[in-house]
């Protein structure tokens, strides 16, 4: 089916089945939420506290809570590869509950494909493969979508009063989907 939906994935994290996992090549970080976090019972005292910024996609400096060395494993076995991966830790309300950057792609030797929602990477018994989530990456758009027209809807009408003749066209986008 045509599309330009994101690579989301399932991956094995700290020993969690994670769904909602973003491949993002355009990362330099794997980002790992705090909710995330919380859930895979992470002992705090494997956070090594770094409060660095990392800039998000405007550019914008976001806050890091610190950083976290955990196993990842890509694939089922036999066709499964495991390293233990640096993720930052964010208290952000991030749409997926991991973010998987440049470095993770590196250290898996793994290539991807938009096109065909794939990621592929070697393994002693040859290639491992997983497949992307289609319907999950469109799930989570749709939200952020919705989530981006309610915010504008709660936007002040004084404001908006310059635009008064987009604002129904804007309306109308936002209601479908």
């Amino acid at each position: 089916m045509p599309h330009e939906d994101a690579l989301a994935i399932e991956v094995v994290i700290h020993n969690f089945r994670v769904r909602k996992v973003l491949v993002d090549d355009s990362s330099k970080v794997n980002l790992l939420s705090y909710m995330a976090f919380q859930q895979m019972k992470i002992l705090e005292e494997q956070l090594v506290r770094d409060q660095a910024p990392v800039k998000s996609i405007g550019g914008t400096p976001v806050a890091v809570e610190g950083k976290v060395k955990v196993a990842i494993t890509l694939g089922e076995p036999p066709l499964s590869q495991t390293h233990y991966i640096v993720f930052l830790m964010v208290k952000l309300p991030l749409s997926y509950n991991t973010i998987l950057g440049r470095s993770m792609l590196y250290d898996f030797e793994v290539v991807t494909s938009i096109q065909y929602l794939t990621m592929k990477f070697p393994i002693e018994a040859g290639v491992g493969i997983i497949r992307g989530r289609q319907e999950e990456a469109r799930a989570v758009y749709l939200a952020a979508m919705e989530e981006q027209c309610t915010q504008l809807k709660e936007i002040n009408p004084e404001v908006m009063e310059v635009r008064d003749e987009k604002k129904e066209a804007m309306t109308e986008t936002c209601g479908q989907a």
